[in-house]
């Protein structure tokens, strides 16, 4: 028997027709081959992105997660590394999230992270993460700076946006980098098992197209894990950012990954809006960033959302570290995805 769930009212004036989307009963499993905390998806997959794929550390907890920069600008502190006190303040200003979400082990950011939450006694946990490069090199640092504080863990990420990296038109190369990655987060399940924590769910994380069209790195995770950032769709309203991100996961990533298999939950592992962004004549699309468009796009989303507790917004401060001005983003607004106003993001 199959359900069909008709979007109309999701999708007015939105991308592409309205269709309806088929969906198998019963709903869809959590992952079989991962940890066993992950929930079932809610019967309606209009629900889907209100769900939370891993438990949240407090049922008290009112507010998602959120990426904390370890870095500073280079011109401001030589090593680029901010300090433990400085980390300290920023995860002072979001002690009431839930996830914290981390890219790596530069900058002892590992060690950093639960020293400063010990400290300040935050109910959080850390969404940990590793390039995807080197897994021998990188998971030695991660055990190492992790130590036995595997509690404090949400999950790990393997790579960010690696597959995206490649040149689209390289299928072979991003086919062979999408195993790459998988063989890593094989690895890193192994090393928990061995590690007598197997409940940690590992996942890699790309953007949602990019998942769209390699559905494999959903396979290879416990949890679909994606990035969605409506800022880069050209004439994107702040005020649609929303309706965008359901048009996105529920209508095109959804459809084409269950299709090819992998039904897991669906976690946003990045999402926001720019508050400014640098001058570009070149660039003449609708697109705005500013202070009143990133309130609006951020409410659109929290609603969107219906305040999951485990959805990662970018970010809790601006990141002045990152490129000025590059190819994927023209207007140049990488450095501006500090939220000023997060008490926009607590759970409706």
């Amino acid at each position: 028997m199959k359900i069909l769930v008709i979007l109309s009212f999701l999708m007015a004036g939105g991308v592409g027709e309205v269709v309806g989307v088929p969906l198998a009963e019963p709903p869809p499993q959590a992952a079989t081959t991962g940890p066993a905390i992950l929930k079932q998806l809610p019967s309606n997959p209009l629900d889907w992105l209100k769900a939370e794929a891993v438990e949240p550390p407090s049922k008290d907890k009112e507010f998602p997660g959120i990426v904390v920069t370890p870095y500073r600008d280079k011109e401001i502190n030589g090593d680029g590394c901010k300090s433990l006190p400085e980390l300290k303040k920023d995860l002072e200003r979001v002690k009431e999230f839930s996830v914290v979400r981390s890219y790596g082990t530069s900058c002892y950011q590992v060690q950093k992270y639960i020293q400063t939450m010990k400290e300040l006694k935050l109910n959080m946990k850390l969404m940990l993460g590793v390039k995807g490069d080197n897994a021998a090199e990188e998971l030695k640092e991660l055990w190492s700076a992790l130590g036995d504080n595997f509690a404090m863990v949400d999950s790990i990420s393997v790579g960010n946006e690696v597959v995206l990296g490649v040149p689209e038109g390289d299928k072979a190369a991003r086919n062979k980098r999408v195993g790459e990655l998988a063989a890593y987060a094989s690895q890193v399940r192994k090393d928990l098992a061995d590690k007598k924590h197997p409940e940690i769910p590992v996942v890699i994380v790309d953007s949602w197209v990019v998942v769209k069209d390699y559905p494999d790195l959903c396979k290879a995770s416990d949890y679909m894990a994606v990035n969605v950032h409506p800022w880069f769709n050209p004439d994107q309203l702040a005020k649609d950012a929303g309706k965008f991100l359901v048009d996105a996961v529920l209508k095109e990533l959804r459809r084409a990954v269950f299709d090819a298999g992998c039904r897991k939950p669906i976690r946003i592992t990045e999402i926001g809006w720019p508050h400014a962004a640098l001058p570009n004549p070149k660039v003449t699309d609708k697109r705005e960033a500013s202070q009143p468009a990133q309130n609006e796009a951020l409410k659109s989303i929290v609603e969107a959302v219906g305040g999951s507790r485990d959805t990662i917004y970018l970010a809790s401060v601006d990141e002045r570290w990152k490129a000025k001005q590059d190819h994927v983003d023209p207007l140049g607004a990488e450095q501006f995805w500090g939220i000023a106003n997060l008490g926009l993001l607590k759970k409706p």
